[in-house]
């Protein structure tokens, strides 16, 4: 809980909050075993039903994909999973995928730690200036064990600024499907909420961009909520130094979470 007195106190609490579903994804390459980073995903619950969801370059591909800090700890990435796909003429790539689990009553599945479903906020507006929290594992913060069979993995956040609407002309972004915020190696914080030195965040796609969002608990105090509202895809190097990604509505969309939600962009197939 946050009482006022320590800034980085309800960001620290937000941040924890979400680590527990954050997850590197690795690849395995075919004959060698040799692992490297990939990217990030991150776990949503909804009862027993878990969903992975990240950007589909992510886990394309033939090689064995583990999500996990370590073959030794990791699971493999299933092998059916769903990706985004536009449901009419003129729709960009939305670069979104999932899987599916269910959990049973063992707390030490690999599932078992995840990221409510109500933590999900859709429709939010991307306003200029607006401060929205991108957390993955970067590829640079990955550091190779016992002749490359091994991978260490560290979460780092980054608090971003979203950009102004000519980014978007810029970039051909579309601000009804994308997003887009300033990366700031200075504005990187780690799991406690105190700056680390920044890293570049390829390996950080498929991700969650996040708001601290504070609810009351009495007595003056507030208690950080995190709460997630899209999906990062791609980063756009000096001089954009741009993070982009997709809102996380059309996750929703592709998991059928409204019933023929009027204006749905895409929808989900099976791969």
């Amino acid at each position: 809980m946050d009482d006022g007195s320590d800034p980085t106190a309800g960001l620290r609490e937000a941040i924890r909050a979400l680590a527990v579903g954050i997850r590197p994804v690795t690849i395995v390459e075919q004959g060698s075993g040799k692992i490297s980073p990939s990217g990030t995903t991150f776990i949503l619950a909804a009862g027993p039903r878990r969903i992975l969801a990240t950007a589909e370059h992510v886990v394309v591909g033939p090689e064995t994909k583990l999500f996990g800090v370590s073959p030794h700890g990791s699971t493999a990435w299933p092998n059916r999973h769903w990706r985004l796909v536009a449901s009419g003429d003129g729709v960009p790539l939305a670069d979104i995928a999932w899987a599916a689990a269910t959990i049973g009553e063992d707390a030490d599945e690999p599932t078992a730690a995840a990221i409510p479903l109500e933590a999900v906020l859709p429709f939010f507006r991307f306003e200029e200036g607006a401060s929205v929290v991108a957390v993955g594992y970067p590829a640079s913060r990955a550091k190779l064990r016992d002749a490359q069979q091994t991978l260490s993995s560290q979460l780092m956040s980054v608090v971003c600024s979203c950009s102004p609407s000519s980014v978007y002309r810029a970039l051909r972004l579309d601000p009804q499907v994308h997003f887009a915020m300033s990366y700031d190696q200075a504005s990187c914080v780690g799991l406690d909420g105190a700056g680390v030195v920044g890293a570049k965040p390829k390996g950080m796609s498929g991700g969650p961009a996040f708001l601290a969002t504070y609810e009351p608990v009495g007595d003056g105090a507030y208690t950080a909520v995190p709460r997630l509202v899209g999906i990062m895809t791609e980063y756009h190097g000096p001089p954009d130094n741009v993070i982009v990604g997709v809102r996380i509505e059309h996750l929703l969309d592709g998991l059928e979470f409204w019933a023929d939600r009027e204006g749905a962009l895409y929808i989900g197939e099976a791969v």
